[in-house]
């Protein structure tokens, strides 16, 4: 892949590193425009296979516990929803991971209960 030419790198903006702009209120939007597609199409697939063709398959409920089952067993307010166009994070500290024995005896608010 070609890179563009200096004049045209020129002419770009200079990133703002300091206050970035995020993007994350635009993901929670299109992530819910897309559910909400996805359960209308459920429903209209429940309605045939029920009402008209009186008969159900394992997939159709499949797909029903698949949509009321969380994908991952995080709360959404645990998710860092924040995108950004910079750079990545010039902090000198990685941030704090957990030890890999205590990492399932980690409650849901992320505060170990190893005794560490």
């Amino acid at each position: 892949m070609r890179s563009a030419p200096p004049e045209v790198i020129a002419t770009w903006p200079k990133p703002n590193y300091v206050n970035p702009e995020t993007r994350g209120p635009d993901l929670i939007v299109a992530g819910l425009i897309t559910l909400i597609f996805a359960i209308i199409a459920l429903v209209l697939r429940l309605y045939v296979r029920l009402r008209i063709l009186r008969k159900t398959e394992i997939d159709d409920w499949v797909m029903v516990a698949a949509t009321v089952t969380p994908p991952f067993p995080k709360s959404p307010s645990n998710l860092n929803l924040s995108v950004t166009n910079s750079a990545p994070s010039t902090s000198s500290s990685p941030p704090a991971q957990p030890s890999a024995s205590c990492w399932p005896f980690r409650d849901t608010a992320g505060t170990s209960t190893c005794g560490t």
